[in-house]
């Protein structure tokens, strides 16, 4: 018994300490409490008079959307900071720019002898027309080959002049053509008549109608005849104007081809040994032959070797043309050489250099490796000109 009245001695005494100890606690975090709210009482006194009278955990509140408020703003202004930071730079190297494109205008100027910009712009648009023109002239040069076996505007129109019934030949040949197949086919319809002549002839044969059937026969036989002999003629008509436009051909063709295929062998690096013309049916094609005599047509050909091709062809024509004339035209190029490797440009300039001594020789490039390979290769004889398009002229002027 006395053991357990010392047990609840023992609980009132740990009671008493505990609620003690809470009491201690409290009136601590109240101290702490109270001088924490007379803290932001009197900061909010100097810094936010707005807040005065308002309990601490309403002003902690209010400071808090005050806060995030002023980072937002914060936010905003380092964003416009860096912002202004880039157009800025932008502004000085867009200045930059503008005096590059001033010093470049002022020396085309000098150039082209203009007065102010937009003499200059006049100048640089006839410079574009004229580049337009030049391709637009290039097609139609590069078909006219293409129809006139790679010869020369020039050298056609003289063919054309020395032979004066070429046109009115192939005119016939046309006409002959024509007539020839309307012969085919009333012979195509002549043919069922005489073998329906025939069975009806068959059925008939021993009655009373047998002549007239005789008859019918004989009429069939007779056209048949004439569509023969009028065929006859005509064919052998068209074979030898046929005959007579390739022989003429050739006569003109040979030492074109013999000087282009030089040139394709040099801008191929050997690769190719020669051109020739063969027929493909009734129309000529250029066929080109491999050192190792392989035959390689135009569809086998890569779009370098095209390129090179006709580049030889164009050369080869116009060194014909200088021969027989006493005029020489300058020579424009506009992106010759796109699809040429370093080596084989240096050897279309090769051709050029050569050219130059005959003609006068027009280099327009965007690639300023080429130029490089212009300078490097023959630097006495070359003479760069930089060119500014219509777009930039527009850009520094506004």
């Amino acid at each position: 018994m006395a053991e357990k009245l010392d047990f609840f001695d023992e609980l009132r005494e740990v009671e008493t300490k505990i609620v003690d100890l809470k009491e201690s606690q409290i009136g601590s975090l109240k101290a702490e409490i109270d001088e924490f709210e007379d803290r932001v009482k009197t900061k909010v006194l100097q810094e936010y008079p707005d807040l005065v009278g308002s309990d601490a955990e309403d002003i902690v509140r209010q400071l808090k959307k005050r806060l995030d408020s002023s980072l937002r703003v914060k936010t905003r202004r380092e964003g416009l900071t860096k912002q202004l930071s880039d157009e800025e730079a932008q502004k000085r190297e867009l200045t930059q720019e503008h005096r590059a494109l001033t010093t470049s205008i002022d020396q085309m100027r000098s150039i082209v002898g203009a007065s102010d910009v937009e003499t200059l712009r006049t100048c640089i648009q006839k410079s574009d027309d004229l580049r337009s023109l030049r391709g637009e002239q290039s097609e139609l040069e590069k078909e006219l080959r293409s129809d006139g076996d790679g010869l020369s505007i020039l050298e056609l129109k003289k063919e054309c002049d020395s032979v004066q019934d070429l046109d009115s030949a192939r005119s016939e040949e046309s006409r002959l053509e024509t007539q020839l197949n309307e012969w085919r086919e009333q012979e195509k319809e002549l043919l069922p008549k005489r073998t329906e002549a025939k069975m009806q002839l068959d059925e008939i044969r021993g009655s009373d109608e047998a002549a007239h059937a005789e008859f019918d026969k004989e009429c069939a036989l007779a056209e048949m005849r004439d569509a023969i002999e009028k065929y006859i003629p005509i064919r052998a008509s068209a074979v030898v104007l046929e005959w007579a436009i390739e022989r003429f051909r050739k006569e003109r063709q040979g030492p074109l081809l013999k000087r282009a295929s030089e040139i394709f062998n040099l801008l191929t690096l050997g690769s190719f040994a020669q051109i020739e013309v063969q027929m493909e049916g009734n129309k000529p094609a250029l066929v080109a032959y491999r050192n190792n005599k392989d035959e390689v047509r135009l569809p086998g050909l890569s779009e370098g070797s095209l390129d090179q091709l006709y580049l030889a062809l164009r050369v080869a024509a116009l060194e014909e043309h200088i021969k027989g004339s006493d005029a020489s035209i300058p020579f424009v190029a506009d992106d010759l050489f796109i699809n040429f490797d370093d080596e084989r440009a240096t050897a279309g300039l090769e051709v050029l250099l050569e050219l130059s001594r005959k003609c006068q020789i027009l280099f327009f490039t965007h690639h300023r490796h080429l130029v490089d390979l212009a300078l490097q290769f023959a630097q006495d004889q070359v003479t760069v000109t930089e060119l500014m398009s219509a777009q930039q002229a527009q850009a520094v002027s506004t």
